[in-house]
């Protein structure tokens, strides 16, 4: 059975770090809890299509659940209203 994000902070010392990490982030105001949300899902789509394993025959728009291609449109706004 998968452990719960709680018990994972509290017993896995490199999820602590990471939880403990983003949230240093949200407290300095680099980031707001809607934009770190944004770059959680992109990295993780980053790391899937930079993989030769998920990299076959990809649709992104079938491959991914509505919300998070709006994520990554709203993503693609706010990198381009940064420029």
């Amino acid at each position: 059975m998968d452990s719960s994000p709680e018990e994972k902070y509290l017993h896995d010392s490199r999820y602590h770090t990471l939880v403990d990490t983003m949230e240093a982030h949200l407290e300095s105001c680099l980031f707001s809890p809607e934009e770190m949300r944004e770059a959680v899902l992109m990295a993780c789509i980053h790391y899937e299509l930079n993989h030769p394993y998920h990299q076959e025959n990809i649709n992104i728009a079938e491959a991914y659940p509505d919300y998070v291609i709006q994520a990554l449109d709203r993503l693609i706004k706010w990198r381009k209203s940064r420029k």
